[in-house]
């Protein structure tokens, strides 16, 4: 039986035609006009979906940009005003929903007292986000409560202007910083005592960008964003009472025990309406033939 021949389809056949004993050695008019108009039509696909990602990204970032922080400096850790902050933030998130609800919730231990006023101002200086990262315009309240049964997590965090790339957006490589200590903490539960687990891997999607800390009149409002004409950090804060302040929940949950010395965590970081702004999974492992140093505090 002769074998079967079966037509090819058009378009293959204009992509890649087979050449014959009599087809001349240059290409057909008529197949040079379809490759040409293939390659128009997948530049002009191209450039509508490029234009319109960037038109979205470009309207995201404006919506919550808002005026930029140009206030002088930061307030050290310890200064009047830096404490008056953490205070005001503290005092707000006393009073938020979520947070209450956790507190009673029997299936978490209640949450211990906010750093840095817990830790002694020699053992902050040695710290990243109890220490350098803290304070006012930073890293203005971390509570974290953790489940009884040693498997989840939940941190109220209010980040501020200081820790933005983008104007009153958060920079990704603190979001990074905040998961992998979450994480960290975590995974750090999981082991025996004296078992002290290093990052092995650390992986973020991040989904939406994180807001900077503020007031509910807005990430660009001149209470909380800083504005014209040399207001201070402290008279931003003045109208705060009474106004909602903004948070981001961190939640992290334990994967799986990868081995005695493996532990594979996952987290989010949302706001406070549930939205996922950034994902990430991380793997800690307790290191063989080194110890890092007793942690002062988790």
């Amino acid at each position: 039986m002769p074998p079967l021949h079966l037509p090819r389809p058009r378009l293959l056949h204009l992509l890649n035609p087979r050449r014959h004993a009599s087809t001349a050695a240059g290409a057909s008019p008529r197949t040079l006009f379809w490759k040409a108009r293939l390659a128009l039509v997948s530049a002009a696909h191209a450039l509508v979906f490029t234009s319109a990602g960037i038109y979205l990204l470009k309207s995201q970032l404006l919506a919550i940009s808002g005026p930029i922080d140009r206030t002088p400096s930061l307030p050290p850790a310890d200064s009047p005003e830096s404490v008056h902050t953490l205070a005001t933030i503290a005092a707000a998130l006393a009073t938020h929903p979520l947070y209450r609800a956790l507190c009673a919730d029997p299936a978490f231990h209640p949450p211990a007292p906010s750093w840095p006023a817990t830790l002694d101002p020699a053992v902050r200086a040695r710290k990243l986000t109890a220490g350098t990262l803290a304070g006012a315009k930073r890293i203005m309240a971390s509570t974290v409560f953790v489940a009884r049964d040693h498997t989840r997590t939940v941190s109220f965090m209010s980040l501020g202007t200081a820790l933005c790339g983008y104007p009153n957006v958060v920079h990704g490589g603190v979001s990074a910083t905040v998961l992998d200590e979450a994480l960290g903490r975590l995974a750090a539960l999981q082991f025996a005592d004296g078992m002290r687990p290093v990052t092995a891997r650390l992986v973020c999607n991040y989904r939406r960008p994180v807001e900077a800390g503020g007031t509910g009149a807005g990430v660009g409002s001149r209470e909380w964003g800083g504005g014209e004409g040399g207001v201070g950090w402290l008279e931003m804060l003045g109208g705060l009472e009474g106004k909602r302040v903004r948070f981001v929940v961190v939640r992290c949950e334990v994967a799986a025990m990868e081995g005695p010395r493996k532990c594979r965590v996952r987290g989010t970081i949302e706001d406070e309406a549930g939205h996922v702004l950034v994902q990430s999974e991380g793997l800690f492992v307790v290191p063989r033939g080194w110890s890092p140093e007793k942690l002062d505090t988790l």
